[in-house]
């Protein structure tokens, strides 16, 4: 199904299994980071985490990955990372900026592994 220039990602081919296991790869690698990296945040580190997993999930795996590439994705998902961390820490602090970095660094191989995967395909129109 299209919807004009935006179109859906295509997961058709895949079963829910491997959907799953894609997205709690990502949340554990989004723990992880922000474990190493910050200081506990308001809410807890895991409700950090599920704050960005969510959004993150939304924004850069489904609409931005297959519009863009990996790399677009990944920066969109770094500073999307920096303002929820930014929101939650209470302000910007080296570690925000670094836990920021590391995440786009991690999401980027992470979609690059969905991709070779066939999680995504991209979806140029």
């Amino acid at each position: 199904m299209r919807f004009g220039p935006l179109s859906p990602p295509e997961f058709g081919h895949l079963n829910i299994m491997n959907i799953l296991a894609a997205l709690l790869i990502k949340l554990g690698l989004q723990v992880a980071a922000l474990g190493l990296l910050l200081p506990p945040a308001r809410g807890g580190l895991l409700g950090a985490a599920f704050i960005l997993w969510l959004v993150s999930f939304g924004l850069g795996d489904v609409l931005l990955l297959p519009l863009f590439g990996p790399l677009v994705a990944a920066l969109g998902d770094g500073i999307l990372a920096a303002g929820i961390l930014t929101v939650l820490v209470g302000a910007w602090t080296p570690g925000v900026a670094v836990a920021a970095l590391a995440i786009a660094v991690l999401e980027y191989f992470f979609h690059l592994a969905l991709q070779s995967r066939d999680f995504v395909k991209r979806n140029i129109t």
